[in-house]
C-alpha cells in the first residue's frame, strides 16, 4: 500500500513539472536538458543515501542504498505516469522534454518531502 502511496504522490509531483515547467523559458530550458537531469539524479540518490544513514532504522549500508534506489525508481515511475497521462497515451523517451520535465519536477519536490520527512 505505501508503494501505491509513493507513486501517485509522485505522479502528482512529475504533473506539476510537466504542467508548469514549460511557462518559463529559464525552467523550459534548464529542466529540459539530460545534463543538469543526470546531476539531479545523482544528487537525489546521495542524497536518499545520507537520509536512509540518519535513520536508526538502516544501519547497513546496503540497506542504504536499496533505500534510495527504491525511491529513484518510485520517483521514474512517477515520472513517466504523469508523462503518459499528461500527453494522451502517447510516451516515448527519443527526445521527450515533457519528460525530463516530470522527472525533474518530481525530484525536486521528492528532495523536499524527505528533508520535511526525516528532519
Amino acid at each position: 500500500m505505501d508503494i501505491i502511496l509513493s507513486i501517485i504522490g509522485y505522479t502528482l509531483f512529475s504533473a506539476v513539472g510537466f504542467f508548469f515547467f514549460e511557462k518559463s523559458e529559464f525552467t523550459k530550458n534548464f529542466f529540459g536538458n539530460k545534463q543538469n537531469s543526470i546531476y539531479l539524479s545523482i544528487a537525489f540518490i546521495i542524497f536518499g543515501i545520507y537520509l536512509a544513514k540518519a535513520d536508526l532504522i538502516t544501519p547497513n549500508i546496503t540497506e542504504q542504498i536499496v533505500f534510495s534506489l527504491a525511491n529513484y525508481l518510485v520517483c521514474f515511475i512517477g515520472a513517466i505516469l504523469a508523462t503518459f497521462i499528461g500527453m494522451k497515451g502517447t510516451f516515448t523517451f527519443n527526445n521527450n522534454k515533457k519528460f525530463l520535465h516530470s522527472l525533474n519536477s518530481g525530484i525536486i519536490l521528492g528532495f523536499l518531502l524527505l528533508f520535511i520527512a526525516f528532519l
